[in-house]
């Protein structure tokens, strides 16, 4: 088989970790077809979330987030158990793990930030 399939439900790992495995795994000039949760995903659960623990977990996970981006730490506990990917964290991941971004598909959004991000990617060859 020339690619590999996984899944990964990457709001729950941590991602730096789960970006090196890619890019190891993968074979030079194999692809990669990779969804995340954008912040739109957690945005909407804060503010149309169905109940209160649902608005909770939105809150949870943007805060969260926000306090990883700054500090490079997960909260503590059950409040830093969730992140949303960014394009902009991504980026610096796939470059790290030799990893080329091929394809950025538009994805819906919510109050102008993406539900989902959509990813296809390819390991750099080694000659690159």
């Amino acid at each position: 088989m020339d690619g590999v399939v996984c899944k990964v439900v990457m709001p729950y790992t941590d991602e730096a970790r789960v970006m090196g495995e890619m890019g190891r795994v993968l074979k030079p000039g194999g692809r990669a077809i990779v969804c995340y949760h954008g912040a739109g995903y957690y945005l909407r659960y804060l503010l149309e979330g169905p109940s209160w623990k649902r608005r909770l977990y939105g809150l949870r996970t943007l805060v969260n987030t926000w306090a990883y981006a700054l500090t490079g730490r997960r909260l503590p506990g059950l409040a830093g158990d969730t992140l949303y990917q960014s394009r902009r964290r991504l980026a610096r991941y796939y470059r790290a793990g030799g990893i080329v971004l091929v394809a950025d598909s538009p994805a819906r959004d919510y109050l102008t930030y993406p539900v989902f991000v959509y990813h296809l990617v390819v390991r750099a060859s080694e000659a690159a």
